[in-house]
């Protein structure tokens, strides 16, 4: 390194940090400091007037400056994963937002990872995955797969929705939400106090609750083993 001072011209000769080779290494660190905003004072070192500096006290201290800057490197990192985590959750509660109060508007468009897509296309993106699921519990044809039909029409067409539903049976009826709604749960009510079931099906069930009360009862005596094992255990079968 040169300095230029007059007042260091007549002592130059004795002054020097470090060899070639670690000034160099000393530069590379510098710069990798400096990326993180984090960078290195260098000074010199008059080895004559103060023989107890040693290079490696300035290593330690370059490591030193290193942790600090390895620290706050992380800390910024940190920071910027969490802006990135609340401007995504932002989005999404824009865009539930957004889809409750117009859902049913023609050609609605969405914010999605930073760029318009139209409701339906997203919807039926969503809901391709959502149908392979249901494909593999449908084995029995419960209704799975087509509750996803439903719902995959519905965004096609907004007069499928239940919202397009519970208008339609407003205006037939010429009733307001409240009058709807209050009926529509005496009619629930009703269906479940007039629910009967058959006497061989109560009899079972009443006899298959009973014997799950007994195995639960006689579980602790059974089994010695700790959670732990159990949950080991439990999983290396399934």
């Amino acid at each position: 390194m040169a300095f230029n001072s007059p007042g260091l011209r007549h002592r130059r000769a004795r002054r020097r940090v470090v060899d070639q080779a670690e000034l160099g290494d000393l530069g590379d660190r510098l710069g990798d400091r400096q990326e993180r905003g984090a960078a290195l004072r260098l000074v010199e070192v008059d080895r004559l007037a103060d023989p107890a500096i040693e290079v490696r006290e300035v290593a330690r201290a370059d490591a030193r400056v290193g942790a600090r800057g390895d620290h706050d490197g992380a800390e910024v990192e940190q920071r910027h994963d969490v802006a990135r985590r609340d401007a995504e959750q932002a989005e999404i509660d824009a865009r539930d937002l957004t889809v409750a109060r117009e859902g049913r508007r023609p050609r609605l468009e969405l914010v999605d990872g930073g760029r318009q897509r139209s409701l339906s296309e997203l919807g039926l993106e969503l809901l391709a995955g959502v149908r392979e699921v249901a494909e593999l519990l449908d084995d029995e044809a419960q209704g799975y797969v087509a509750a996803v039909d439903a719902a995959a029409e519905a965004l096609r067409d907004p007069e499928r929705t239940p919202s397009a539903a519970l208008l339609a049976a407003l205006r037939t009826e010429q009733a307001s939400f409240f009058e709807y709604t209050l009926g529509l749960a005496r009619s629930h009510a009703a269906y479940f106090r007039d629910f009967a079931l058959d006497l061989e099906r109560e009899k079972a069930l009443a006899e298959t609750a009973r014997r799950s009360l007994e195995e639960a009862e006689a579980l602790p005596g059974k089994d010695s083993r700790s959670f732990a094992d159990y949950l080991r255990d439990y999983f290396s079968a399934a």
